[in-house]
């Protein structure tokens, strides 16, 4: 028989050889081979997923003190200059020097003129910078356009980073994530071409990473890694075949040679940006001078969250049902998160012809962008910090291969798995829509933190839900610890004490006023309701005291200076 007609019968049989299918792939190929589609797509996905958060409110956790009540400084230009000599919260006991992202927030207030819009707007538009970057790197490092398309398309619709996209404060992982995906992409370049100008410009990017967010630091510890891990793919494809061992000696000598210098170059420039960071962060924040007793401190609270912590965001990532506003340690998350591990090591175990080095340095990208927060004396695991690492956990799965059956059908499970995270995404990011979602969601899924309680209940008084606002707010002071409440932990009682008196309970709202009061809390109406508690009882003088310190924090407002008028002409009459 003749073999081109059995060619033939054999292509119509498999459906290549009809001309409907055939010429339908063809234009579906040509389309995605278009240079513009990749980035088309992800805006497109993105787009669906977030759209609906460009109409989003504030949540009132860090977005009004961050944003909102900075709208005066905010607004002026030059206060972008101004925010390289501040920290981020503009208080003088805060450690956070970000001076970037309070710049990202200044454009935004001057082009929107503080509609809350246009914050949520330039969310989606950093989300989406990222996602390019991300692809870029990816087609750099020799993965599949493919593949790269593909890992970047999830990354778009990645459920974990609704609060980075959806929540204004979230901003700081996204904007991170662009300057470091930034740097490592010129950095990739370097390495390939060893041009100069590339690690130059790689450290401009790093530079403007740790003005970010001092998570940044972590590329420190993992780019020279890229180098090594690198250098000797790099020599043996220079090396020139004179017989088997002075090529083997040669291509030693070329990557002992070529990793040197790239490794110099690294340190020289980034070591300089960090001195530069260092020198501003020390001199205009209230960073305390590090002793052994803070290393302590920190370095135990990191080594209790290191594995629980980050096998529960892996987790979370890779099966985003239990994501959470304010989450804590769950040890049920994090045994999900070590089952899910467990699995990816056996893919990874029957996988063929794997790059260990690229493992390895997946890890290690992963672990360390995730570690530096876990230095803070703060409980919440809050997911937004998992932007910037959840690269290396893409370059880990690249190097998983299938074979066999499961080859087959793995687009089609890969299309229901995407589907399925643009499902949640869209579900999940109601919670950030605004201030009464996010205390629902905290107080649902939370029930027992002191925060969660705490902000239900502040929500609900706000709502005019006075037997529930007053029940949670309650409930929040009276789990307090002892400890907690002589530190610092003087919000609940602060607005405990305000609405109470608000309802006409006087004494009650005294006793939690005073205890706000002698906290120095910077609740300015705290010292208002206590003024009026003590006019009601004649104490003028404690009046006056109070009011004045409720004037000086709130000066426009007019009743404070109606009742010191009040209380002096009360005094001298008596007099």
């Amino acid at each position: 028989m003749n073999p081109h007609y059995m060619n033939t019968i054999q292509k119509t049989k498999s459906g290549a050889g009809k001309p409907g299918v055939e010429d339908f792939r063809r234009s579906l190929q040509n389309i995605f081979n278009l240079g513009i589609f990749p980035y088309l797509f992800f805006l497109i996905i993105i787009f669906i997923v977030y759209a609906k958060s460009i109409m989003f409110g504030i949540t009132e956790l860090d977005d009004l003190t961050l944003v909102i009540s900075q709208y005066e400084y905010l607004k002026d230009p030059y206060n972008i200059i101004d925010a390289f000599f501040k920290s981020v919260f503009n208080e003088s006991a805060d450690t956070f020097y970000r001076p970037l992202l309070t710049v990202s927030w200044i454009i935004d207030t001057i082009i929107g003129r503080g509609r809350l819009w246009v914050y949520h707007f330039f969310d989606i538009i950093y989300h989406f910078t990222a996602v390019c970057i991300l692809f870029n790197i990816l087609k750099n490092l020799n993965i599949s356009r493919l593949k790269a398309f593909a890992f970047a398309s999830f990354f778009a619709a990645l459920p974990i980073f609704n609060q980075a996209v959806s929540w204004i404060p979230g901003r700081n992982d996204t904007l991170l994530a662009v300057f470091i995906f930034s740097s490592f992409l010129f950095l990739v370049k370097y390495n390939n071409s060893e041009k100069f100008k590339h690690i130059f410009i790689s450290a401009l990017f790093f530079l403007a990473a740790l003005f970010t967010k001092e998570t940044a630091f972590a590329a420190i510890i993992v780019f020279p890694f890229f180098f090594i891990l690198n250098a000797s793919s790099a020599a043996a494809a220079d090396a020139s075949p004179v017989n088997a061992f002075e090529d083997s000696r040669r291509a030693e000598a070329i990557r002992a040679g070529r990793l040197k210098i790239k490794l110099i170059s690294f340190i020289m420039l980034f070591a300089a940006c960090v001195l530069l960071w260092y020198l501003m962060k020390t001199a205009f924040t209230g960073t305390k001078e590090m002793n052994i007793l803070y290393l302590v401190v920190f370095t135990k609270a990191a080594l209790i969250k290191l594995f629980p912590a980050t096998l529960q965001y892996v987790a979370k990532i890779f099966l985003p049902v239990n994501l959470k506003v304010l989450p804590v340690l769950s040890l049920f998350d994090s045994l999900l998160g070590a089952a899910v591990a467990a699995f990816i090591v056996l893919l990874l175990a029957q996988s063929k012809n794997i790059k260990r080095s690229n493992v390895f340095f997946g890890i290690l990208w992963f672990v360390m962008f995730l570690v530096l927060p876990y230095f803070q004396n703060n409980y919440f695991m809050l997911e937004h910090r998992t932007y910037a690492a959840v690269f290396g956990l893409i370059l880990i799965i690249n190097e998983i291969n299938l074979n066999g059956k499961i080859k087959t059908v793995l687009p089609y499970l890969i299309a229901v798995y995407f589907i399925f995270f643009i499902s949640v995404s869209l579900i999940n990011a109601e919670k950030f829509a605004n201030k009464l979602n996010f205390a629902a969601a905290a107080m649902i899924e939370t029930p027992l933190n002191v925060k969660a309680t705490f902000l239900y209940g502040r929500r609900s008084l706000d709502n005019g839900t006075f037997q529930f606002g007053e029940y949670f707010m309650k409930k929040n002071y009276e789990d307090l610890s002892i400890k907690a409440k002589q530190r610092s932990n003087v919000s609940s009682s602060a607005y405990l004490g305000i609405f109470i008196w608000q309802r006409g309970d006087m004494k009650s709202a005294k006793k939690y006023l005073t205890i706000a009061a002698d906290k120095d809390t910077k609740v300015h109406q705290v010292y208002g309701a206590l003024a009026d508690i003590y006019i009601r009882e004649g104490r003028y003088k404690e009046a006056v005291f109070n009011m004045k310190k409720a004037f000086k924090m709130k000066p426009e407002n007019p009743e404070y200076f109606r009742y010191l008028k009040f209380c002096f002409e009360k005094i001298n009459n008596k007099q």
